[in-house]
């Protein structure tokens, strides 16, 4: 595996979205897989990054906002789109619909998506009324009832696959700042709250180390990095602030060779920034974009996509 200090362009996908895209990277059956969303027209699409060719485009019915994907077992890859009313599913490499939308949830902030330890694909939903949904990925029925705890909305929401012994973990973060970790199968809380964050979390990145450690990253109102073990809801150093350039920050990170390379876009210079994730230092402007998203493939190698404020797309190794 190999970390390019200078990154190559790879390809270029004019998608046409006046309002920005915003790239989702992941991997079925050896190719890279490249997807999009525009909260602006509520639309999700699949490129083929040889030709920039669109291969389907879906609109969904309650509108487009965050993306996961997770592999499940007999279906393929599911793309889960986070909406108004719930979580509509789809088949990301057809683009045809899975289930409905997942019943009756109202809106979801966010979405993320893993393996339970018997193999299920699941679902996770950060809901607006306090609460945190799981579902099916294959069936779209829900898991048991929508775990409470939270006060206010949740607005983040994260999926650990099970490290160092333990079961996958669900980390949902609300608007004022708590952090709370489920078992992702049972649902049963995990720990004390984990605070610390003026307001509220908006994103949370699980990040898999060597040795089975994992680190939730997250970013709050104040542009402060924080980082915490999710395993034992410990924090790991102190809070980093991202600078006052980065007017919505997003994190995408990657681990190559046991070194996390963090990368961070919403900067004003319009620039993906490389962080130091572990020592919390930033390194060098990456690469052009407002947005992206980081793939480390199966055989090790990296892709990066960024998305322009024009709706192009970019594919860097």
């Amino acid at each position: 595996m190999e970390w390019r200090q200078e990154h190559t362009t790879t390809a270029t996908i004019r998608t046409g979205r006046e309002y920005g895209a915003w790239p989702v990277l992941f991997e079925s059956d050896g190719r890279v897989m490249v997807l999009s969303f525009a909260n602006a027209l509520n639309t999700v699409s699949r490129w083929d990054p040889q030709s920039g060719r669109e291969v389907w485009r879906v609109d969904p019915w309650a509108g487009g906002g965050p993306c996961a994907v997770v592999q499940a077992k007999g279906v393929g890859s599911i793309l889960a789109v986070a909406s108004e009313f719930g979580v509509e599913c789809l088949n990301a490499v057809t683009g045809s619909v899975l289930s409905s939308p997942a019943v009756e949830a109202g809106t979801v902030w966010d979405v993320a998506a893993g393996l339970l330890p018997d193999g299920r694909a699941l679902i996770v939903g950060a809901g607006h009324h306090h609460e945190v949904h799981r579902w099916d990925a294959v069936t779209g029925e829900p898991l048991g009832v929508p775990l409470t705890g939270h006060g206010t909305s949740v607005v983040s929401a994260a999926m650990v696959a099970g490290s160092r012994g333990g079961g996958a973990v669900i980390a949902t973060g609300d608007e004022a700042g708590v952090i709370l970790r489920w078992d992702a199968a049972t649902g049963a809380r995990i720990g004390e709250r984990m605070t610390g964050p003026e307001g509220a979390v908006h994103q949370i990145v699980p990040v898999g180390l060597p040795g089975g450690h994992t680190l939730l990253a997250c970013v709050d109102d104040d542009r402060l990095l924080w980082r915490w073990d999710a395993n034992t809801g410990e924090p790991v150093g102190k809070p980093v602030p991202l600078g006052a350039e980065s007017e919505d920050p997003r994190l995408s990170v990657a681990v190559v060779n046991g070194s996390a390379h963090m990368l961070v876009s919403g900067t004003d210079d319009r620039m993906v920034w490389e962080w130091d994730l572990l020592t919390g230092t930033r390194l060098h402007a990456a690469v052009p974009g407002i947005s992206c998203d980081v793939l480390v493939r199966s055989n090790g190698q990296a892709v990066i996509a960024t998305g322009s404020p024009e709706g192009d797309l970019t594919l860097y190794a």
